[in-house]
């Protein structure tokens, strides 16, 4: 159940352009920005891909406009996330023939890493969807909990740890009492404070992320969607 779905986001910045980096004692170099950390800034020499850190204060003027201009457009933030979902899920139990009850219970966890060894991560949300077929309709799809976390500026290569409260819940497949649904998997969902930019987004099912990126967010907790996400009364 850790088998992961990124997507890539829009908003993923690579090095800046190239441009002319001088020094106040007027030596200059044609380099791209990489990162900008306790005021030193890490740029590539665009001849040589050789990496240079200097301290911002030893650029002339034009330089250190220029990187302020990068950094305030984003460009010392990474926008890519590594995520895992450990499910922490029980072993379903079924009592005596004439007791047909399930229950699946899920204690999860969350891990989200920032996998950039130069840049720091901007804050945002992450949010959680698990989801249920029921066994009245296997077509339709019941989502047993959504949980949404604050996420905070991560340093390059530093990782978060959330816990969702317990989920548990009975259901029955068999015979003329059925109900209830069973647990089929998950939506993790990495995106900006108002939600209209997705960093990253991985499900079990593979494919439920990919199929249903804008609607992830919309879910409810123990609410009833058809196959197109559409809520059921």
């Amino acid at each position: 159940l850790l088998l992961l779905a990124a997507l890539p986001s829009s908003a993923v910045l690579a090095d800046s352009e190239p441009l002319t980096i001088t020094s106040t004692g007027g030596k200059s170099m044609t380099a791209r920005l990489r990162s900008l950390n306790q005021g030193k800034i890490t740029v590539i020499r665009e001849n040589d891909k050789k990496a240079f850190t200097m301290p911002v204060d030893s650029l002339d003027d034009a330089s250190r406009e220029a990187i302020q201009k990068w950094e305030a457009a984003g460009g010392n933030l990474s926008y890519k996330f590594d995520a895992q979902l450990d499910p922490g899920r029980t072993r379903k139990t079924t009592g005596a023939e004439d007791f047909d009850d399930q229950r699946v219970t899920l204690e999860p966890t969350i891990t989200i890493k920032n996998p950039d060894a130069h840049r720091k991560t901007p804050k945002g949300k992450v949010t959680a969807v698990f989801l249920g077929k029921p066994v009245e309709n296997a077509s339709n799809i019941y989502v047993f909990k959504t949980q949404t976390f604050d996420l905070p500026e991560l340093a390059p290569l530093a990782s978060t740890v959330f816990k969702v409260p317990k989920i548990s819940q009975a259901y029955v497949r068999r015979g003329y009492g059925k109900f209830g649904a069973r647990y089929i998997g998950y939506a993790l969902v990495v995106h900006s404070e108002d939600g209209t930019d997705v960093h990253y987004a991985q499900s079990i099912p593979t494919n439920f992320a990919n199929n249903n990126k804008a609607q992830l967010l919309s879910l409810k907790t123990e609410k009833l969607y058809n196959k197109n996400l559409e809520l059921l009364e």
